[in-house]
């Protein structure tokens, strides 16, 4: 799950990683053109994709992954049928020491995690935070390879 508008404006805050100004600014966009703040601060160039995606790692106090960064192998991108992958915007992205690495923007599936660990045999798993859209644009790459 995404942090609602409230959740980011906290976090934001808090963090003062955005000036008040722009912050209300953003706000106030985002009311008039009902859309959410994450996407009016995105659409009108006050955070990146990425930084929003840094913001709420922290939020759920976890490491983030920009997936555009990564080669993710066939095998654990297949690992998910794409239909539970989007809607629980999970996907594996690396084995590594007998440990799954998997990347979400939602980190409360754990019984999902479980399972991601079971199906590849490893130990146990690490999960990082990645924007709903950078696990969109890598689950593009399961339509391309099919």
């Amino acid at each position: 799950m995404t942090l609602t508008d409230d959740e980011l404006s906290k976090v934001l805050t808090d963090l003062k990683y955005v000036p008040v100004q722009k912050l209300q600014a953003a706000q106030a966009k985002a009311k008039t053109e009902r859309i959410s703040l994450h996407d009016a601060l995105v659409r009108h160039d006050y955070l990146s994709e990425d930084e929003l995606g840094k913001v709420a790692a922290y939020h759920y106090q976890l490491p983030y992954v920009a997936l555009s960064k990564i080669n993710i192998p066939e095998g654990l991108l297949h690992l998910l049928p794409e239909e539970v992958a989007q809607r629980y915007q999970t996907l594996a992205f690396e084995v590594e020491d007998n440990t799954l690495h998997i990347a979400t923007a939602q980190p409360a599936a754990t019984d999902l995690f479980d399972m991601l660990t079971k199906k590849v045999g490893a130990g146990n798993y690490r999960v990082s935070y990645a924007t709903e859209t950078g696990i969109s644009s890598a689950l593009h790459l399961f339509k391309k390879e099919l």
